[in-house]
């Protein structure tokens, strides 16, 4: 058995993992996301493969109505990205490696 140190355990800093980052789109006539900004370069928007609506917790205030889009840029890239309707601001979900 391990003997009680007392000592108080610090488990660092929590933060929630994979949260969803503010981004900026350019959006074409169709509402559909055209162009994202990442790292401060204009980067077009290859392909949309998947597209989803989230609408969740209407009953709260600062309900969940979002939709997602996932996408591939013209480097290869992959993310995942959504517009929430409620807030009316883009943001990131997740990168994936090329």
């Amino acid at each position: 058995m391990v003997k009680n140190s007392r000592k108080k355990t610090i488990s660092g800093r929590i933060r929630p993992l994979n949260s969803p980052l503010m981004i900026t789109v350019q959006v074409d006539t169709n509402g559909c996301p055209a162009v994202l900004k990442v790292r401060g370069q204009d980067v077009a928007i290859s392909a949309i493969f998947d597209i989803w609506d989230v609408v969740d917790e209407w009953w709260k205030p600062g309900q969940i109505v979002r939709r997602y889009y996932g996408i591939e840029l013209e480097d290869g890239g992959r993310m995942m990205i959504f517009h929430d309707n409620y807030n009316k601001a883009w943001y990131r979900q997740q990168i994936s490696p090329h």
